[in-house]
């Protein structure tokens, strides 16, 4: 799947598939956001400019060392300190498009493949390996869910999430983005 000639539209989709963020979340990515270990999402880019998360509430989100290596590559070549200043919402939508209809024509007519698919990829996948639902819920922004109480209550550290780290680290080996 990850067989793009882009390879900028590629990572876009890759840190989606790794991450579940929104479209507008990775488009508003910047080099103060991203860290070793988590990337520290404090707002989107929407319509052209920024603006506040959708929840209102800012979130870390764990990624892995190799993610975080790609990340910091393209910081490196950006000239905004955008780290996707060469994509764009519409170009990495369509290109995903592309692809999945290219890979799997028999699906070319269902309704329902689009972008946001991929957190409802990265949800699924971290719940099929039990991760704690109030942790997916808490890593995907989700405002309301499983226990409200104890999504408002609960505090996660980086360690919590060592089982996010672990399948994330799983999932990126297994999309061969090499």
């Amino acid at each position: 799947l990850f067989n793009w000639t882009n390879q900028s539209q590629r990572l876009f989709n890759f840190v989606a598939a790794l991450t579940g963020l929104r479209l507008s979340e990775i488009n508003a990515l910047r080099k103060e956001n991203i860290f070793p270990t988590f990337i520290d999402l404090k707002d989107q880019y929407l319509r052209g400019e920024l603006r506040p998360l959708k929840t209102k509430e800012s979130r870390k989100i764990p990624i892995c060392p190799e993610l975080y290596k790609l990340l910091s590559d393209r910081i490196a070549q950006s000239t905004d300190g955008y780290v996707f200043y060469d994509v764009g919402a519409t170009k990495a939508s369509d290109s995903l498009r592309k692809i999945l209809y290219a890979n799997m024509p028999e699906r070319k007519e269902e309704r329902g493949y689009c972008f946001h698919s991929w957190r409802h990829f990265y949800n699924t996948y971290l719940l099929s390996n039990n991760v704690n639902p109030i942790k997916v819920a808490a890593v995907l922004g989700h405002s309301t869910g499983v226990g409200s109480v104890q999504e408002r209550y609960t505090n996660f550290t980086e360690a919590d999430y060592k089982e996010i780290y672990e399948m994330q680290q799983k999932l990126f080996d297994e999309l061969k983005y090499w």
